[in-house]
């Protein structure tokens, strides 16, 4: 008796779970202390491998994110499902240590004869290849790494690969897996901690930690010094090998056959591997990891830098007793090898630096950087404005610099404050963009990284909040789509453009009532001096006056003074003229001055009113100016949100989409299964009409025989009795004819048997005839409404992607080749089934022509007979 130690045996009663506290837990939390972890299943098919991983069959579902989170909380549900609930369970509770930042990736490939795919990737996709690196070991060339951030994911994720799998039915198992699977999922996790044991960790300084390895502490805490940041990089492989088997469970099906060598290869690669690492035994000796591509995969689980677990898969059946002890002599070897694990810890600044997860946080700390230098420059922006008010209250009254720097603040406003509004909303909106896009695939303790630093990003004066953001996004009821925010760019530039033509009217009439002014204050001065002019005349005249009084009589000088005298009345009255001129014309001045004065104060007046209403004006626009460059930045953010609400909705239905293929896909291969099913028996009712009317055939010809063995007796018969009597003679032929008689009635009745079995035979194959075509019929109807929700669909989606509409028909174009390979097919069996009834029908015709034949000598025999009794 052979005896087997192992650490733990499971029983067909156990449940999953235990099988997984046992088993599979202790791996997983490994994987999250930073050690690479390995879990495979070995066994031959049928011995529950795929369980163990997976669940139970069919419960993978059609890969959508409901049917996803029932099997994984199915009480059946596989080491995957539990091993990913468990990582983001426990990430979920050192959710508090904000100095750890994880970052989880999932990839699944097959190995299908020696072949490496992606499952992951589009079907079709070309085969991979092994690639090994000085610092990443062995590792796959091109296969899709997807950044996870739910458990719902990583299942959704799973299933999809599960169903890509290559599966057949063989003598053991009705779905045989016929590749190995490898599950993969990547932590990568970075830990910043503080640079002196004594000091506390700040937030700001974590935050900082990775993009940057020494950062100083900001924030309240200023006892923090520098963070250092530390690198953790682990791998958890959960693999489901595939089954060996022996030639006599594959049939004789090639492709299974084929694929049941290229298996036992690979597992006879793993055999010798283990084998060479139990007998080396701490020595230095050539392991055969290149035999196989599964052992080279599996390079750091056998003997190298892992911890690994082997679950053995046997049978209780004692019909492979043989395959049950060679399992367990494999796994009691397998037990032995001794691997050399260790922490993936990397405390370098170029290796954090390097990682995935910190390059992701640089990118994200830059951008948001960007985005803040955005706002604040839009809010520098809109400064312009108060810098020309100030300039307006220290001007002087020069109108035309006021002018002047009016048509400067408007050029410089209308060309400044839309472009850079437009390059700032757009920049804005690629920003916020390229930052949810960074935000899905980072996890910080569970939570997305946007949370930790958000209130630095953005103020609170200007920018809303994520949340905020998010809450505005789900709860306004429209969305203004770009091209309307573009519409109302456009008219709020019409009406700077109008108020700009109005503040240089404005302009304009300010200088002409500045001409108006100086030509009334040249005036003004001219009369001035008119006036002037006139007093020191009069001054200059009265003094002559006074100069030209006649003297006293008596003094005169005799007959000269008496002539001066007679002129002086002349010479007064044209002074007095001269004066009384003067003195209208200075009237006439002092009034023109008085009216020059009056007309200056009104023009000073209305030009004091443009000016107030200029500046009204220049106030009104420069508030309805920023007014509507703030509802032009609400309308970007709306539209920025509206963007974003638009990419989740297109996703979104792109999953619906691969969703309705796949069941599209599943019900197109249900159908083409039943078309082959109903033609499978439209050949075998062809072949059992066949078989009768062989059988009808072989027994006419028999009876024909025995006919004729019969005629031949009788005419022996009748040729020795001729002789002995005509009476004796008489006696045996009415005993031949009556035995005749009897026989060719046994005969029409047998025909009968054979006509009536014909015909039932004609009704079955009309009734199983009429039956295919009323499957038929509703095949047709069910591809006919497959094909219409298909195209409902397609109609759908043609607006979102011309992908999809090129799936959806591609969809579409297999079915109606799909459905007409099996109305080709049902042609075929319907002309299989003439040919077959056109062959009874023959049958029938050759059993019919034998009795007339039959009957035929039956009345030349009686005739002969006849004629032979009346002789003499």
């Amino acid at each position: 008796m052979n005896a087997f130690s192992f650490d733990g045996v499971f029983g067909p009663e156990t449940p999953q779970a235990e099988v997984f506290a046992r088993a599979v837990e202790p791996q997983v939390s490994a994987c999250l202390q930073g050690f690479n972890s390995t879990v495979f299943c070995y066994g031959p098919s049928g011995t529950g491998k795929s369980y163990t991983c997976y669940g139970p069959s069919g419960a993978v579902g059609s890969g959508g994110d409901a049917d996803a989170a029932k099997w994984a909380a199915s009480a059946g549900a596989g080491m995957i499902p539990r091993a990913t609930e468990h990582l983001f369970a426990a990430i979920e509770r050192g959710g508090a240590l904000q100095h750890e930042r994880f970052l989880l990736r999932v990839s699944f490939l097959q190995l299908y004869r020696e072949s490496l795919s992606d499952l992951l990737a589009p079907v079709g996709g070309a085969a991979l290849a092994l690639r090994e690196d000085p610092h990443r070991g062995v590792f796959v060339e091109g296969l899709t790494e997807v950044a996870v951030r739910t458990p719902q994911q990583v299942w959704a994720l799973a299933a999809r690969g599960q169903r890509a799998r290559s599966t057949a039915a063989t003598k053991a198992n009705d779905a045989s897996s016929r590749s190995h699977a490898i599950f993969t999922v990547i932590v990568e996790q970075t830990v910043v901690t503080a640079s002196s044991a004594g000091d506390a960790l700040d937030p700001a300084a974590v935050a900082a930690a990775a993009p940057a390895a020494a950062t100083p502490a900001g924030g309240s805490n200023s006892t923090v010094g520098t963070a250092a940041a530390a690198l953790k990089l682990s791998r958890l492989n959960l693999v489901d090998l595939a089954g060996s088997e022996r030639a006599a469970m594959m049939g004789e099906n090639a492709d299974r056959l084929e694929e049941s060598k290229k298996i036992n290869l690979s597992l006879s690669a793993l055999a010798k591997v283990i084998s060479t690492l139990v007998d080396a035994r701490g020595r230095a000796v050539h392991v055969p990891y290149r035999d196989s591509k599964l052992t080279r995969l599996l390079q750091d689980s056998l003997g190298g830098n892992c911890r690994t677990a082997m679950i053995a898969c046997v049978s209780p059946l004692g019909a492979v007793a043989e395959d049950t002890m060679t399992t367990l002599h494999f796994a009691s070897r397998a037990k032995t090898i001794q691997n050399h694990a260790r922490v993936n810890l990397q405390s370098n600044d170029n290796a954090v630096s390097s990682s995935l997860l910190a390059q992701y946080e640089a990118q994200l700390a830059q951008l948001r950087e960007q985005l803040a230098q955005a706002e604040s420059a839009r809010v520098t922006d809109a400064t312009p404005g108060v810098e020309a008010e100030r300039l307006e209250s220290e001007r002087c009254a020069a109108e035309a610099a006021l002018a002047q720097c009016v048509r400067e603040y408007a050029k410089e406003r209308a060309q400044k404050v839309r472009l850079q509004q437009q390059i700032s909303a757009l920049q804005k909106r690629l920003l916020r963009t390229q930052i949810d896009e960074l935000q899905g695939k980072v996890l910080i303790g569970g939570r997305p990284l946007d949370e930790d630093s958000s209130a630095a990003a953005e103020t609170p004066s200007e920018a809303p909040s994520s949340a905020a953001r998010v809450a505005d996004a789900a709860s306004a009821p429209d969305h203004p789509s770009l091209s309307d925010t573009q519409t109302a760019l456009a008219a709020e530039r019409r009406r700077a453009d109008k108020l700009e033509g109005r503040v240089r009217a404005l302009a304009a009439r300010v200088q002409e009532l500045t001409h108006e002014l100086e030509v009334c204050r040249t005036a003004l001065a001219k009369a001035s001096g008119v006036k002037e002019n006139g007093q020191e005349n009069g001054a200059a005249s009265a003094a002559d006056e006074g100069s030209h009084k006649p003297k006293p009589s008596g003094a005169g000088p005799g007959c000269g003074e008496s002539a001066e005298a007679g002129t002086a009345p002349a010479l007064d009255a044209k002074q007095s003229a001269d004066v009384a001129r003067l003195r209208r014309e200075r009237d006439a001045s002092a009034q023109a001055a008085k009216e020059h004065e009056r007309r200056a104060n009104r023009l000073a007046q209305e030009l004091a009113a443009l000016q107030e209403a200029n500046t009204k004006q220049k106030e009104q626009l420069m508030s309805e100016t920023r007014t509507a460059l703030r509802n032009a930045q609400k309308e970007a953010d709306k539209t920025a949100r509206r963007v974003v609400a638009l990419s989740a909705e297109h996703e979104k239905a792109l999953a619906t989409l691969a969703t309705e293929r796949d069941v599209h896909a599943v019900r197109m291969a249900e159908l083409e299964a039943t078309c082959g099913r109903l033609v499978k028996q439209a050949n075998s009712r062809a072949e059992e009409a066949a078989a009768a009317a062989d059988e009808v055939r072989r027994s006419m010809e028999q009876q024909k025989a025995a006919h004729s063995t019969l005629l031949a007796d009788v005419e022996e018969r009748a040729a020795a009795h001729m002789q002995a009597g005509a009476e004796r003679l008489a006696m045996q032929m009415e005993s031949a004819q009556v035995h005749h008689a009897k026989r060719v009635a046994e005969l029409e009745e047998r025909l009968g048997a054979v006509q009536r079995r014909a015909e039932e035979v004609e009704e079955a194959f009309e009734a199983d005839r009429s039956r295919h075509e009323h499957e038929l019929s509703e095949a047709q109807a069910a591809v006919r409404d497959e094909r219409a929700r298909a195209e409902e669909s397609l109609r759908q989606a043609r607006t979102q992607t011309a992908a999809a509409e090129a799936a959806a028909i591609a969809a579409s174009t297999e079915a109606e080749e799909a459905v007409k390979v099996a109305q080709v097919e049902l042609q075929t069996a319907k002309k299989r089934a003439k040919d077959a009834e056109d062959a009874a029908a023959k049958a029938t015709a050759d059993a019919r022509s034998i009795v007339e034949a039959v009957r035929a000598e039956g009345a030349a025999t009686k005739a002969a007979v006849a004629q032979d009794g009346g002789m003499p």
